[in-house]
């Protein structure tokens, strides 16, 4: 069975990140601030699978059309679905429509708030493995196989000047930069070096594991990182409770004492705080990382749910047990 049939393309994943930087021997792209989907198309079909192989396009009746953009028999396509408010992708907007589960709804969404497919690697097409391609090779192929409209794209690049290009993301206000080697070959599940982050701001996904309410309107989200099987607490971030995803929170299996292996006692605060079964993810961005570990300037961006708990491992080395 191939990667086709069998739906076993894992998508390749950043291996480390980096200050800006100019190089001939890499391409520099947008990076996305939506939901990673690997994309399974026929002529006359299309499967949008997430990194859970959760399908997507339930939400997203907008993408009914996208078989008929991509000319292939059979192709496995890597891309983001990413929703734009104010001319910019937002997350929280794409988490929002990710969470629909009513029909009409979704198409009303997708009327006032239509999702784009932004592709950026074809690792399949036509019975041939492409993955072992270099990545410009796999481009070239992937510019001939999708036909572009307003629901299905192919992310541009800039060869070589990624510190001008990401001077002009910190000027826009958008998230970052990806850098690629223009050589690379495409490792299925595989964190690589070969793709380099590049960030404005920083984000990172963390795992919820209690709230408390912190006044009439907004509650505080306690928040961690697995590390060697425990969850260790990193710090807290503000949600509204008019967001929809504090109704979700709101209603996530609690728990009698602290999932965090730090938390086991809290402070006077403890009776007010709700502990909550680890198995809810969210992307919090942030200005940098404390000196005890902790998040400066945390904003609570959205719930994902094409991350399982068991993948939110810790991203600080140096974080004491």
């Amino acid at each position: 069975m191939d990667i086709f049939d069998g739906k076993l393309a894992a998508p390749m994943l950043i291996g480390k990140q980096a200050e800006a930087f100019d190089d001939p021997n890499y391409i520099f792209e947008l990076k996305l601030d939506g939901g990673r989907y690997m994309g399974y198309f026929t002529q006359n079909s299309m499967e949008l699978l997430s990194k859970r192989n959760v399908p997507a396009q339930f939400a997203y009746p907008e993408f009914s059309g996208l078989a008929s953009r991509v000319h292939a028999q059979k192709c496995i396509l890597d891309g983001e679905i990413m929703v734009m408010q104010d001319g910019a992708p937002d997350f929280s907007a794409y988490a929002r429509r990710a969470l629909i589960k009513d029909r009409l709804k979704a198409e009303i969404a997708g009327r006032n708030h239509p999702a784009v497919y932004v592709v950026y690697d074809i690792i399949y097409k036509d019975g041939h493995d492409l993955r072992c391609l270099p990545l410009m090779q796999r481009l070239k192929i992937l510019s001939a196989t999708v036909e572009e409209n307003d629901f299905i794209s192919i992310s541009r690049y800039i060869e070589e000047k990624g510190t001008q290009f990401f001077r002009l993301v910190q000027q826009m206000g958008m998230e970052g930069v990806v850098a690629k080697r223009k050589d690379s070959i495409y490792k299925c599940g595989v964190r690589s070096k070969d793709w380099v982050k590049i960030k404005n701001w920083l984000d990172e996904d963390f795992i919820i594991g209690g709230y408390a309410r912190s006044s009439a309107h907004a509650a505080s989200l306690l928040i961690g990182q697995f590390n060697a099987g425990k969850l260790i607490y990193l710090g807290r971030v503000s949600i509204a409770k008019s967001n929809p995803d504090f109704l979700l929170i709101s209603q996530w299996p609690p728990v009698k004492t602290s999932p965090f292996k730090q938390l086991k006692k809290h402070n006077a605060e403890e009776e007010s705080i709700i502990w909550l079964k680890p198995g809810l993810v969210c992307k919090v961005e942030f200005a940098d990382y404390t000196r005890s570990g902790g998040l400066r300037q945390p904003t609570f961006r959205g719930l994902r749910f094409d991350r399982s708990p068991e993948e939110v491992t810790l991203t600080i080395p140096d974080k004491e047990d």
